[in-house]
């Protein structure tokens, strides 16, 4: 047993996390913050990390580059919740995990 002592069981499915970038405004060029899609639950529900706390009700815009174009995806969503990461690693970092509703392509 001794060699499972450096796994690490990880079990948030079999989605390939990516890069995004959140934005709190239509203008591209206003600063936005580097976030993580975690999930994509389908019907528009996504999984986001980040370092920032989200309100929830509150309307962002979710960037996300098309992994087989190089195209970026533009979102419309609504934070449906936030909450700190519960995560011994999580909480080390500083890390919120905010669930969005996707209203569609903005």
């Amino acid at each position: 047993m001794r060699h499972l002592d450096d796994y690490v069981f990880d079990c948030r499915g079999a989605f390939s996390p990516r890069p995004v970038m959140i934005r709190q405004t239509w203008n591209r060029a206003a600063a936005g913050f580097p976030a993580l899609l975690a999930a994509d639950e389908g019907r528009g529900c996504f999984t986001i990390v980040s370092h920032t706390f989200l309100k929830p009700g509150e309307t962002l815009i979710l960037e996300k580059k098309e992994i087989t174009q190089d195209t970026v995806e533009t979102l419309l969503c609504t934070i449906r919740d936030c909450r700190p990461g519960q995560r011994a690693q999580d909480q080390k970092n500083a890390v919120y995990i905010s669930h969005l509703i996707c209203k569609g392509l903005a």
